[in-house]
């Protein structure tokens, strides 16, 4: 038993290697939302993933991102 889950557990953490690792990045149009984005953004780079920035952004786009994740 003990042998499967390592199996299974190599086997997902490659598949997340793989993965195509964009993630999107985004504020509103507050100051304080624009320097903590751009905070985030420069985390996110530097440790590989792709990122998209949306700075600027009103309320409905950004409670739709997430309502629907």
């Amino acid at each position: 038993m003990k042998k499967i889950f390592i199996v299974l557990l190599v086997l997902v953490l490659s598949f997340n290697l793989f993965a195509a690792k964009t993630i999107v990045v985004g504020s509103k149009m507050f100051t304080e939302g624009y320097v903590i984005a751009n905070m985030i953004s420069l985390l996110l780079k530097n440790a590989g993933f792709k990122v998209v920035e949306e700075f600027g952004l009103t309320s409905f786009p950004l409670r739709a991102a997430i309502e629907n994740g």
